[in-house]
């Protein structure tokens, strides 16, 4: 035990020291009994906002379902997620990872020239961006295989409407 101090406070809060990793056949079963068995209790807050795991199901499911019906996603594509700590941040992991793509972090901070770099690494066609880092991505998208930017807003996932950064005119394939 001195070697692991944690474990005390994992039995003050009733998680075992040790799990079974067959328990759940992927994180997205995981998820789906946590979304399951906490539906009403709050799973997210941001900006005053608060979702709970049975809005963050019901909205993911329905993102996935928009990427797979609206944009054709695939199981294995790789869609770039470029945004701070929004609540769309949660529904936009889950709804990739739910249609079978895999999420590909970007830093919101990133520079034009990393930025492309990593987009034309990973072979990203989609991506999800805060608007106020839309400039970054129009600087590049003309030399990225970018066919379509989703933009977010800080009240994006909620039922608030919240001031956000103009989207960059340049930004062609920004919806």
């Amino acid at each position: 035990m001195a070697d692991r101090p944690w474990l005390a406070t994992y039995r003050e809060c009733g998680i075992p020291a040790r799990i079974d990793p067959n328990a759940h056949r992927s994180v997205v079963h995981l998820l789906e009994a946590a979304m399951k068995k906490y539906a009403d209790k709050p799973a997210f807050r941001s900006f005053g906002q608060t979702l709970t795991y049975a809005d963050v199901d019901r909205q993911s499911r329905n993102f996935a379902a928009y990427l797979q019906k609206k944009l054709g996603v695939e199981k294995g594509d790789r869609i770039a997620v470029m945004m701070p700590n929004l609540l769309a941040f949660p529904v936009a992991f889950l709804g990739i990872i739910r249609a079978g793509a895999a999420q590909v972090n970007v830093n919101p901070l990133y520079t034009p020239r990393e930025l492309e770099h990593q987009l034309n690494d990973a072979g990203v066609r989609i991506m999800i961006v805060f608007a106020g880092s839309s400039a970054t991505v129009a600087e590049v998208i003309a030399s990225t295989p970018l066919k379509t930017v989703i933009t977010v807003g800080p009240g994006d996932g909620s039922a608030a409407t919240l001031a956000s950064p103009p989207v960059d005119p340049r930004c062609r394939y920004c919806r």
